[in-house]
């Protein structure tokens, strides 16, 4: 959400036209509401996977977390540290992950990664790029994340191969995949458009 005209007129330049727009915090009010819990934020190191409009950051550093940032919009990053949030800019953060030396309680996403973007190689690739992204977590932290998980048309093919490599690897790591109704699809702000909509959840609660 944007609160001023500073903000506002930082964001008319996004290049992402939905950054552009005012939004709405509701849905992740509902997401914190439903999911967390003070602990979860108190003193803790948090990033946000593409934070578009900060709603999430804002309310974790409300909440008392120290708080981060990545995009590849330079206007986002900026409205970020407007906010008092530790930004960092990557034109693509699954293929170059700015915060390798960094760890963290909780890594938090909704709707900004797609691990099929990450495969040039083959399947396997996607499993590198989890490995590096889970390198950053600390042990018992948590996770909080809703891919935008669609792939090309050239992927058709090994497509759920690379479902099957991801999803084996994120039960080894403790996660749970959780598959919302199309009330909380709703509820939660999860609405685009893919062949399967998932949360990934570790160390929190499960749906309310």
């Amino acid at each position: 959400m944007l609160y001023n005209e500073q903000e506002i007129s930082l964001m008319a330049n996004a290049i992402q036209p939905n950054m552009r727009k005012n939004g709405s915090v509701a849905s992740v009010q509902h997401i914190v509401q439903d999911f967390f819990t003070p602990d979860h934020f108190q003193g803790k190191h948090v990033v946000d996977l593409g934070p578009g409009q900060c709603d999430f950051l804002d309310i974790a550093k409300r909440f008392g977390a120290i708080t981060y940032g990545v995009d590849f919009d330079p206007c986002v990053t900026e409205l970020g540290k407007l906010r008092g949030h530790n930004m960092a800019e990557a034109q693509n953060f699954q293929k170059t992950w700015p915060y390798e030396k960094s760890k963290f309680d909780g890594i938090f996403c909704r709707g900004s990664l797609n691990y099929y973007t990450t495969v040039q190689n083959g399947p396997q690739d996607a499993i590198v790029f989890l490995a590096k992204l889970f390198s950053s977590l600390k042990p018992g932290g948590w996770i909080w994340i809703a891919p935008w998980a669609k792939y090309s048309e050239e992927q058709t093919a090994i497509a759920p191969e690379i479902l099957t490599l991801v999803h084996t690897f994120l039960k080894k790591h403790g996660v749970t995949i959780a598959v919302p109704s199309r009330g909380a699809i709703a509820h939660y702000g999860v609405t685009y458009l893919i062949p399967r909509i998932e949360i990934w959840i570790r160390h929190l609660h499960n749906f309310a």
